[in-house]
């Protein structure tokens, strides 16, 4: 919407489209094999190839530090890495999540699915349990990472850090789940 008029930016063919708020404008990519485009929505001819197509691509960014998490499967392998707006790879994950279970405001929080060989965007949403196996913390100021080991079975959404430690919801039980760590 501009000026309480709607605006048609640009046709792109993506049937089901995710965006992510991103340096000066948008981040639109499918899921399944599709590349990530950038536009800025003040010059609606602006269209760039921002990543090349992948797999199961979910993306999350951090819009105070202009980075992005950027999960994908290659080559039947989920990895992750974390990009600046110059497409800069700045860390390198062995793992792969989504966007759901992940917040990335001062650190990177992620819930890592146990079963990666057979984790699926798809069946994660369409309810599907899965049971995760550790959360990553990650910060990008040292590129320092603490990893938990969950004992229990979680499918956390969600996690935020707060003074009290990291807060999430489990999909599982329907309960919120406080945990502690030493940071």
């Amino acid at each position: 919407f501009k000026n309480n008029k709607i605006t048609k930016i640009r046709d792109l063919a993506i049937l089901q489209p995710n965006f992510e708020k991103f340096k000066n404008g948008l981040l639109i990519y499918e899921t399944n094999n599709s590349g990530v485009f950038f536009i800025n929505p003040d010059e609606p001819n602006s269209l760039e190839l921002f990543l090349e197509p992948k797999s199961e691509y979910s993306l999350l960014t951090n819009k105070t530090k202009d980075l992005i998490l950027v999960s994908f499967k290659e080559n039947g392998h989920w990895q992750s890495q974390i990009i600046d707006s110059n497409k800069q790879n700045k860390f390198s994950f062995t793992w792969g999540t989504i966007k759901n279970k992940c917040s990335f405001e001062e650190l990177l929080i992620c819930a890592i699915p146990a079963d990666l060989q057979n984790f699926s965007i798809d069946d994660w949403l369409s309810l599907k349990s899965y049971y995760d196996q550790k959360i990553i913390i990650y910060d990008p100021r040292d590129n320092g990472i603490k990893e938990i080991t969950l004992e229990d079975k979680f499918d956390f959404i969600k996690p935020k850090l707060t003074p009290l430690g990291i807060i999430t919801w489990n999909r599982l039980d329907g309960k919120f789940y406080l945990i502690k760590f030493n940071q």
